[in-house]
């Protein structure tokens, strides 16, 4: 679902009545992700990003990634600029993992990176089943020219 400018996704969240919502040019154009709770439009958490202008939040899912019965986050920074050298960033994009530990208690990011200059890795991020029947639910995480990553998390 897209709100305005700011390319606002809405999920329901657990099986409480809480909602996710990526804004990626807010918090002074760093991106956040917000989890407000449905019933009175209220902030519970936030997750932030790190780098400026990654449109860190323009792509969210929640799935149980690890099999704990917890829904977990996924976060797309697909305009994450990587450094080589200090006058040669790569824009590469990143997708984040948070792990939930505990209700409404989640771990620091677990990093996927991206491999291709300018392929905006984590634009799009939609959770699956388990395709390989290994006990874990996958995600993909989707590039703009054309390639896919199917990535099995299997965390415990």
């Amino acid at each position: 679902m897209s709100v305005n400018r700011f390319h606002t996704y809405l999920n329901i969240f657990f099986n409480f009545p809480e909602l996710i919502a990526g804004v990626p040019r807010g918090a002074q154009n760093f991106g956040y992700v917000a989890m407000i709770n449905s019933t009175n439009l209220t902030f519970i958490q936030n997750f932030t990003g790190e780098q400026m202008a990654s449109y860190f939040g323009y792509s969210v899912a929640v799935t149980d990634l690890n099999g704990d019965d917890m829904d977990d986050i996924l976060v797309g920074a697909p305009l994450y600029m990587e450094r080589e050298m200090e006058s040669k960033p790569r824009e590469v994009g990143r997708v984040y993992l948070y792990l939930q530990l505990a209700p409404l208690t989640f771990s620091e990011p677990i990093v996927l990176r991206g491999t291709y200059t300018f392929g905006r890795f984590g634009t799009a991020i939609a959770p699956l089943e388990d395709v390989n029947q290994d006990g874990y639910n996958g995600h993909i995480c989707c590039v703009c020219q054309g390639y896919f990553y199917l990535t099995r998390c299997g965390l415990r």
